[in-house]
């Protein structure tokens, strides 16, 4: 009732000495994850990580407090920690993916996201691919496959892949072309393109970024990179306009 009151504090001051008068009776497991979870939101990602992994020590079956864990973990920028947990989870449930999908592709996708955190592309390019070949319905996570697919873009880009990146890239602008990543995803591919020598391919989605968006800073580099684009099509007056425009609005 406390908690649900709002009286978080409160709450957590009886169960904490509870769990010290409890010792290792029968209701220990229960009493540990309701501190994890009444300390899930205290703003200290210290405090509940360690919460939930005392939770978890006496009941590893539970999937969803896992993942409560890796995200927390990610949360306070312990990438290496949160490799070090996905990859404990699948080495202990082997079966994950067939008993518990969406707790696998769960601690897939967090894992690949600690893996580009790490710049460890290679592995976070295999990791979230299982991610962003899902399909939305089934799982719950059709939310997460355009984010999932924009960073193995990325990943690949990173490992010079750069036609492999565009094909990524070009997944969420033919099947998400409203996402909030797709203007961003227009500029990525473009830049794919450029660093490719495709200079022609380049402008073309240089120039539907500065069309579609307004972002000074986006603009900017656009701009600068068309520009470049120009020059290395040998096509001087068009570059020296974007040149021009750079320099005029964005210099600062």
């Amino acid at each position: 009732m406390l908690y649900k009151s709002g009286q978080t504090d409160a709450a957590y001051s009886i169960v904490d000495e509870t769990l010290v008068n409890l010792g290792t009776g029968k209701y220990l497991r229960e009493f540990l994850k309701l501190k994890a979870y009444l300390l899930k939101n205290s703003g200290n990602p210290g405090r509940p990580i360690k919460a939930f992994g005392d939770y978890i020590k006496t009941n590893p079956g539970d999937i969803r407090a896992t993942i409560d864990l890796l995200k927390l973990l990610f949360q306070d920028k312990q990438y290496n920690k949160v490799i070090e947990e996905a990859e404990a989870l699948f080495v202990a449930m082997p079966l994950l993916e067939n008993e518990d999908n969406w707790g696998y592709l769960m601690a897939k996708y967090l894992e690949g996201l600690a893996f580009i955190s790490t710049k460890s592309y290679s592995d976070a390019r295999a990791a979230l691919a299982v991610v962003s070949g899902i399909k939305a319905g089934g799982t719950g996570l059709g939310a997460l496959v355009p984010y999932a697919i924009f960073y193995t873009g990325w990943a690949q880009y990173k490992l010079g892949f750069f036609q492999a990146a565009a094909g990524e890239f070009q997944k969420i602008l033919s099947g998400y072309p409203k996402h909030e990543l797709a203007t961003r995803t227009l500029y990525y591919t473009g830049w794919c393109y450029y660093s490719d020598a495709r200079f022609d391919d380049a402008v073309a989605y240089f120039l539907r970024v500065l069309a579609a968006n307004t972002d000074k800073t986006l603009v900017a580099k656009t701009s600068f990179f068309t520009a470049k684009s120009y020059i290395n099509l040998g096509k001087k007056e068009e570059a020296g306009r974007y040149y021009k425009e750079v320099y005029l609005k964005y210099q600062e």
